[in-house]
């Protein structure tokens, strides 16, 4: 009798945890659309990753009529400063742009052709070598978000605190980091 009331229990405990996983989503199959952001989102973070000092730590999209939207987030390890968090946000907004909009497989399903950096969020955490975030001045975070560069840092005296250190505009930013290349 244990054995069958045992069994009975099994039974609708998976029932139960097929109904959840199905309610939330889990377990469906993944439309072409999906299967194409991912292939392009994981095509795209190897090789930002290999060519930049940086490791993944989050992705996202938005999808309103076509996907329209993507965003990605990246860990750091060093004390930097404005200028070079600069260079390593445009850079990466750069060659992600360039590796979606040259992903013939992906275009389909782009609600506008070619993407711009208005289309992208970008994050960057910085941390020391200890694992800790940086203080002011250095950059603690560096973000690409609605077409505007921001520098945050952790304030000294309140660890929940951020002071923002800069916001420029993406072209400002570029402009800035073509003369910084230039000297």
């Amino acid at each position: 009798m244990r054995k069958k009331k045992d069994c009975l229990c099994f039974v609708i405990l998976g029932s139960i945890i097929s109904l959840l996983t199905m309610s939330m989503g889990i377990g469906q199959r993944l439309s072409d659309g999906d299967k194409a952001y991912l292939n392009a989102n994981a095509k795209a973070v190897k090789v930002l990753q290999q060519k930049l000092p940086i490791q993944c730590i989050g992705t996202g999209v938005g999808d309103h009529g076509g996907i329209d939207m993507m965003s990605l987030s990246f860990q750091a390890t060093g004390e930097v400063n404005i200028e070079y968090a600069r260079g390593l946000v445009l850079a990466i907004v750069e060659e992600y742009l360039f590796l979606l909009n040259s992903n013939l497989q992906f275009r389909p399903y782009m609600k506008n052709h070619p993407f711009d950096v208005s289309n992208l969020d970008v994050a960057v955490y910085f941390s020391k070598k200890n694992g800790y975030e940086p203080y002011d001045p250095y950059v603690g975070i560096a973000c690409a978000v609605k077409g505007k560069l921001v520098y945050l840092s952790q304030d000294r005296d309140n660890r929940f605190k951020l002071n923002e250190l800069l916001v420029e505009s993406y072209e400002d930013a570029v402009e800035k980091n073509r003369s910084s290349n230039l000297n």
